[in-house]
């Protein structure tokens, strides 16, 4: 998540995002029971006119 996100956040997002995601901190999401983290990826499939 942060590689994909790390460009268009600014310093103090990234340091929130950082806390969140690092699985040994006190403000991690894994800590929280019955939060999950999901991604989607969106793929277009198309076909040249002949």
């Amino acid at each position: 998540v942060r590689d994909r996100a790390a460009d268009r956040l600014d310093a103090g997002d990234r340091a929130a995002l950082d806390a969140l995601l690092d699985d040994d901190g006190p403000h991690a999401l894994a800590r929280i029971p019955g939060v999950a983290l999901r991604g989607t990826r969106t793929a277009y499939v198309g076909r040249r006119p002949r």
